[in-house]
């Protein structure tokens, strides 16, 4: 049984932890970077990852384990590279931002950090403890925060005034036709 922690990377409209969620499992394909693969047979049955959107959203949302070690990736014919099976084991109580995580100075050795570009990458007990104490801080913040007034985007404001002014015609041709 694995002990050890790790972090994958994957663009949300690619594959996101949503998506996860729904499929139950998953092989891990497509590695074509040779410390990444390498990170990927090292992987035990057990161990522990962490989901990180990237591209979008740049956070950590969630925790996967492994199910299955390092086998010959089914989507190449090539030896080299592997793959590994993740189920998806829980998300976090509140995402984690790559912005909270450069700004931790207990995170600063991070490979997230280090070696931005890497799809899979170690995480150590201690950088695994921070992250969830960072999810569990930011989870209490958004609960205790006031709740905001919805911010409207410059497309609601132009479509709630073109309805406005759609309004004020609609009721100034009704008065004029009520009038005669």
């Amino acid at each position: 049984m694995g002990n050890n922690h790790w972090l994958v990377k994957s663009e949300p409209f690619k594959y996101s932890w949503e998506k996860f969620l729904k499929d139950k499992k998953t092989f891990w394909d497509g590695v074509r970077n040779y410390q990444a693969r390498n990170n990927l047979r090292t992987m035990q049955k057990g161990d522990q990852v962490f989901f990180y959107h990237s591209n979008e959203g740049l956070e950590i949302v969630g925790i996967a384990e492994v199910v299955k070690e390092a086998y010959q990736d089914p989507t190449i014919d090539d030896e080299r590279w592997v793959a590994v099976d993740l189920k998806p084991v829980t998300t976090l109580k509140a995402p984690v931002s790559l912005a909270q995580i450069k700004a931790e100075k207990r995170l600063q050795d991070l490979g997230l950090i280090r070696q931005g570009r890497l799809s899979v990458s170690p995480v150590t007990a201690k950088e695994w403890e921070v992250i969830l104490e960072l999810s569990e801080q930011n989870a209490t913040e958004s609960k205790s925060a006031p709740k905001a007034a919805p911010a409207f985007s410059k497309v609601a404001k132009k479509t709630s005034a073109v309805s406005k002014a759609k309004q004020e015609t609609t009721k100034s041709a009704n008065s004029k036709v009520k009038a005669k």
